[in-house]
């Protein structure tokens, strides 16, 4: 109940599922929800197709837990705005304020503003995942510490992958590595505001917009990219410090 009462305070919107928390993994063993729950892992597998519209469809519990789902889709019917200052909207996955979180092997498509969208998490690992939006964001980071996105598949209409007052480290504690990322008008990858934050090996192509932005942030390394077929390769604003942009 406490993550849904913060995913409600800090969005304006519930969410149909809030995985984890107790011995039974909360919804995921649920009739409708229909996962496996292992409790020595915390991991909710899901075993069908949910379909979601006008909220949140799933919200992750505190407390390690990881949501594999083992190539089943989550399809949105309805857009839904909120009252948050930046990106607003209903996502198919929302992390809020939870730690040590993994999101894996969900594909994610129909119609929604964010396929996944964090905030204010640290330690999270979203991977492995496919993502096809006709527009809006595709993974949606705000205030996340030492987060990590890699080998995901997003096609979307509007950005891929931003990323908003990251934290990381020097040691790439914040990692965006070995995503594809095609068909952005508002960019592949964005970094804003970012602080160390590491976009490796991606391919980010096919977009309309620049391949991968870098505004306002500090210390941010661009390396071993693929950025071709963009409306321009890679962006670095005048009021970023200390970029390092390399071997793409």
């Amino acid at each position: 109940p406490g993550i849904v009462q913060d995913v409600e305070a800090n969005t304006g919107l519930s969410a149909n599922f809030v995985i984890g928390g107790d011995s039974n993994g909360g919804a995921c063993t649920s009739s409708l929800f229909g996962g496996v729950w292992n409790d020595a892992t915390k991991t909710c597998t899901m075993t069908k197709n949910l379909v979601g519209s006008g909220q949140h469809l799933i919200a992750m519990n505190n407390g390690g837990v990881t949501l594999d789902g083992a190539g089943y889709k989550l399809t949105g019917t309805q857009l839904a705005e909120d009252s948050a200052e930046v990106g607003k909207g209903n996502a198919a996955i929302i992390a809020n304020d939870v730690d040590d979180f993994v999101i894996r092997n969900v594909v994610i498509d129909g119609t929604w503003i964010h396929g996944i969208r964090t905030i204010s998490t640290n330690n999270g690992l979203i991977t492995g995942n496919t993502i096809t939006l006709s527009y809006h964001y595709g993974i949606d980071s705000k205030s996340d510490d030492n987060l990590k996105i890699t080998n995901n598949v997003i096609s979307v209409g509007y950005t891929g992958i931003v990323l908003w007052n990251a934290d990381g480290d020097a040691n790439c504690s914040f990692l965006v590595k070995q995503n594809t990322v095609s068909n952005a008008s508002n960019g592949g990858i964005k970094d804003v505001i970012g602080d160390k934050t590491c976009i490796d090996q991606n391919t980010v192509t096919s977009n309309s917009g620049v391949g991968i932005v870098v505004t306002n942030s500090v210390g941010s390394k661009v390396t071993n990219n693929i950025a071709n077929g963009n409306g321009h390769g890679i962006s670095v604003s005048s009021n970023s410090d200390g970029i390092i942009v390399t071997d793409n």
